[in-house]
C-alpha cells in the first residue's frame, strides 16, 4: 500500500472522530477527559492512539497522537501527535494554534496553522511539500470560517448546551495545513455496540469527507473517500460528564478496512462507566 494511502486513511479516520455528537457541559469547570484507542487494519492491531482534552473556564487544550507499526507503517513505524489550543465559549471553539507532526524512519513532518477570528492567520509546513505542484491549490477564502481537526474534536465531544447525541448533524470547514476539507455528519440510529471495553447502547452516525483543497489532484485514494458513504462512528454518554465519548468508528479503504475502538475513558482521572 502506497503511503499517501494511509495518510488519507489516517486523516479520513481523524476527521470522523472529530464529529461524534455530544452531551451537556458545565464551561466553567475544569474538566479534562483522556481517551485510549487501539486501531486495526484487515483485523490486525495497527496503532494505539490517545487523546487529551482540558477544559479550563474559557479556554480548552487538546492532544492527540499514536504510533503506527506493522503493514499500516510499510514496516518502518510512524508516530504522530495533533496539539491545538483556543478559547471556549458555550460548546463553541474558536482556535488560536494548531500543530501536527510526525516522525517515519528517518523522515520528519511539521504543519502549524495560526488562527485569528476564524480565519487562517499563517500556516508553516516543514519540510516543504515535494509534489506541491500536483494539489489542488489552497487560496485564501479556503482559510475562512474554518477549524483545525482537533478543535474539531473538542466541538464535537462537548457541548454547552444539553442535546442527545441523536442531534448528530453537524457540518465543519476543517483546515489542518496542507489539506482543506468539508466533513458532515448524519445520525443514523441508536444500536448494540461491543468493543474489548464497553457494551451498550451508541448513537451512530455516518459521516461524510469532502477534501476541498490541499489533496493530490488525481489520487484514486481522494476519489474513492469522498464517495465513500460507508464511514462509521458511535459514541456513547459518560452519564453526567461532559462528553460523548467515541467508543468505535469504521473507516472503509480501497483495500480492506480500518477499524478504531475505545479501550479506556477517564474523566478527572476516574474511569469512566460508559452507559
Amino acid at each position: 500500500m502506497k503511503r499517501n494511502v494511509l495518510h488519507g486513511a489516517v486523516s479520513a479516520g481523524v476527521l470522523g472522530l472529530a464529529h461524534v455528537i455530544v452531551a451537556a457541559l458545565s464551561p466553567a469547570a475544569a474538566t479534562q477527559l483522556r481517551a485510549s484507542y487501539k486501531a486495526y487494519y484487515l483485523g490486525l492491531p495497527v496503532a494505539t492512539i490517545g487523546l487529551t482534552v482540558d477544559l479550563v473556564q474559557d479556554r480548552y487544550e487538546a492532544r492527540l497522537g499514536g504510533d503506527v507499526s506493522g503493514v499500516a507503517s510499510m514496516a518502518s513505524g510512524l508516530s504522530f501527535e495533533m496539539q491545538s489550543r483556543g478559547k471556549y465559549r458555550n460548546g463553541e471553539v474558536y482556535p488560536e494554534r494548531y500543530v501536527y507532526s510526525s516522525r517515519a524512519a528517518k523522515e520528519t513532518h511539521r504543519q502549524e496553522v495560526n488562527f485569528k477570528s476564524g480565519n487562517v492567520a499563517t500556516v508553516a509546513i516543514e519540510p516543504p511539500l515535494k509534489d506541491l505542484a500536483e494539489r489542488v491549490p489552497i487560496s485564501a477564502e479556503h482559510g475562512q470560517n474554518v477549524v483545525d481537526p482537533l478543535s474539531a474534536l473538542v466541538a464535537a465531544m462537548t457541548s454547552g448546551d444539553p442535546k442527545p447525541a441523536t442531534t448528530c448533524g453537524d457540518a465543519l470547514r476543517i483546515h489542518g495545513g496542507s489539506v482543506r476539507a468539508d466533513v458532515s455528519t448524519s445520525f443514523l440510529h441508536m444500536q448494540a455496540t461491543r468493543t474489548g471495553r464497553y457494551r451498550g447502547q451508541a448513537s451512530l452516525c455516518a459521516v461524510r469527507y469532502n477534501p476541498v483543497a490541499g489533496h493530490l489532484a488525481d489520487a484514486s485514494y481522494v476519489n474513492f473517500m469522498r464517495n465513500n458513504q460507508q464511514i462509521r462512528v458511535s459514541s456513547a454518554s459518560a452519564g453526567q460528564g461532559p462528553f460523548e465519548i467515541l467508543v468505535h468508528a469504521v473507516v472503509p479503504l480501497q483495500l480492506g478496512t480500518a477499524r478504531i475502538e475505545l479501550v479506556e475513558a477517564r474523566i478527572d482521572g476516574e474511569v469512566v462507566n460508559l452507559k
